[in-house]
């Protein structure tokens, strides 16, 4: 999260961790595959458009982005 604020990662609809700003998670128990991947603020408001991602990848929000993620 290279956001200025506290953001909710939703994967497949479903919050699945939430991260401060400048923090990095590692989510092994996501299995290989095509996720849809979005962020939320603290409200719920969609922060961006969900998009869809085949990991394993590195996804950020914020700043630069690595190969498109």
């Amino acid at each position: 999260n290279r956001a200025l604020a506290l953001r909710a990662l939703v994967v497949d609809g479903i919050i699945v961790a939430w991260l401060s700003p400048g923090s990095e998670l590692l989510l092994p128990e996501l299995r290989n595959g095509q996720y849809s991947i979005a962020w939320r603020d603290f409200f719920g408001s969609n922060l961006e458009s969900p998009r869809n991602v085949t990991l394993p990848a590195r996804v950020t929000l914020g700043g630069l982005r690595d190969n498109g993620n």
